[in-house]
C-alpha cells in the first residue's frame, strides 16, 4: 500500500493556462453582457419600463456574478502555475538527494 501521493506537475501546470482560457472567457461573457445591459435594454415604453422595474436588478446580480467568476478563477490560475513550479523544484530537490546520497554510499 502506497502512503504517499504523487503530482503530476505538468497537467498541473496544464490545468493553470486552461484557468487563464476561462479567465479570458469569463471575463468577455461579462463584458457583453454589460454592454446588453447599458441603455433602455427592456423598451421605452410601458410594457419595457415595467419589464426593468422586475427584471434590472436581477440582471444587475447576475452581472456581479459573472464578474466574480473571472475574478476568482484569475487568482486560481496563478496559484496553480505556482504549485506546478514548486512540485517540479522538490522533486528535482529529492532526485539531486538521492543521486548524492547514491554516490557517496
Amino acid at each position: 500500500m502506497n502512503s504517499g501521493f504523487e503530482v503530476d506537475a505538468e497537467r498541473v501546470a496544464a490545468g493553470a493556462a486552461e484557468v487563464e482560457h476561462l479567465v479570458a472567457r469569463a471575463a468577455a461573457i461579462a463584458g457583453e453582457l454589460e454592454q446588453a445591459l447599458s441603455g433602455p435594454v427592456w423598451g421605452d415604453d410601458a410594457i419595457g419600463r415595467s419589464f426593468a422595474e422586475a427584471h434590472t436588478a436581477r440582471a444587475e446580480v447576475a452581472l456581479d456574478r459573472v464578474r466574480g467568476v473571472a475574478g476568482s478563477l484569475e487568482g486560481m490560475g496563478d496559484r496553480l502555475a505556482e504549485a506546478a513550479a514548486r512540485y517540479r523544484e522538490a522533486d528535482e530537490t529529492a532526485a539531486e538527494q538521492v543521486e548524492s546520497t547514491d554516490v557517496n554510499n
